[in-house]
């Protein structure tokens, strides 16, 4: 999830044990994001309950989390299914633009990363895709 806690409630997973990084600076990142959210649960801090399911849509392979927490900020990790240039990243929280970002080349082989600002409240689907 947000937290990188899997489905097994306080175990978590992040880095190249979650997916495949490019940079081992990504790896250093989630490892802390992970560590941080561990000790929020072990403080019993960390929100609970499921969150936004997120989907991977049109040129888009996967994108992670899997879901996100309305009202917490959340790094977004993906990969697109083909190779393009002067493509748009759109994420979708119910179908109106939440983030977008623009990049010159995009690579199936590259991780693309979006920092994203909070969801509102009542967020109900996120979805990831290139522009049309």
């Amino acid at each position: 999830d947000a937290h990188y806690m899997t489905n097994i409630p306080g175990t978590f997973a992040c880095g190249n044990a979650l997916h495949v990084n490019d940079l081992v600076d990504f790896v250093s990142e989630e490892g802390e994001l992970a560590g941080e959210a561990a000790a929020r649960y072990a403080l019993g801090t960390l929100p609970a309950g499921k969150g936004v399911p997120v989907t991977a849509g049109e040129g888009v392979r996967y994108a992670l989390p899997a879901s996100l927490i309305p009202g917490e900020k959340a790094v977004l990790s993906l990969r697109v299914t083909a190779p393009g240039r002067n493509r748009t990243i759109l994420v979708l929280a119910d179908g109106q633009v939440h983030a977008k970002r623009r990049e010159i080349r995009l690579s199936p082989a590259e991780m693309v990363r979006v920092n994203l600002k909070p969801l509102p409240a009542g967020t109900r689907q996120v979805e990831v895709r290139l522009d049309a």
